[in-house]
């Protein structure tokens, strides 16, 4: 016979960690010594590190070979702007048409790995949400698989870092708040314009908070 075993309950009483839910990432994942609550409802999908930046890719390559900025060449920013512009349209109307109106989207481009290329997608109810994410686990972009979840983050005011904002971080890699890209302004507009026509049926319209 086997002996009778006192059933054991844990009970977590770590707290809860502010970066994880101000960004929804943190640097430490789940070594970190503090909770990371997975949401079961939130308006806002994550999809980890979908933008490519090739700056990031870069500053990796210099610290894996301890080199110098030079070792490798130029980054045409030019390109990168088009690049993102054409992600950011891609997504954007692939998302709002297929699962729901998005009230905001946003992607950053910190040089930390925790933080860089992810997207960030705020939809109008936490339905749509839902919807993207189960739809979206088993599609690909740009020859790649999708990863994206619920995510905690619901102030991307919040999230973000005023310093970058303002052009004055100097943390670089470790910043552990968003450094937003912004898309082309007039390019944002009319994604909003025309979403707003599909879900309101009249002109106007833009990001709503």
């Amino acid at each position: 016979m086997f002996a009778n075993e006192r059933r054991q309950h844990t009970h977590d009483d770590r707290q809860i960690c502010s970066f994880y839910m101000r960004t929804g990432a943190c640097r430490f994942n789940d070594a970190c010594s503090r909770k990371h609550p997975k949401p079961t409802r939130s308006r806002t999908v994550i999809f980890p590190r979908l933008f490519i930046d090739p700056r990031f890719l870069q500053r990796g390559r210099l610290i894996l070979h301890r080199g110098r900025e030079g070792d490798e060449p130029s980054i045409d920013e030019t390109k990168l702007k088009a690049d993102f512009d054409d992600l950011f349209k891609d997504l954007f109307i692939e998302l709002s048409t297929k699962y729901g109106e998005i009230l905001d989207m946003v992607v950053s481009e910190n040089l930390n790995k925790h933080l860089s290329g992810n997207v960030y997608v705020k939809f109008n109810d936490e339905k749509a949400a839902a919807r993207c994410v189960e739809a979206c686990k088993d599609r690909w972009y740009d020859c790649r698989p999708i990863f994206c979840a619920l995510s905690p983050v619901s102030n991307f005011d919040e999230a973000s870092c005023r310093a970058y904002e303002e052009g004055t971080c100097d943390r670089e890699g470790g910043c552990n708040y968003l450094h937003i890209r912004r898309v082309d302004s007039e390019l944002e507009n009319k994604l909003y314009a025309a979403q707003w026509m599909k879900y309101h049926g009249e002109e106007g319209g833009g990001k709503r908070s």
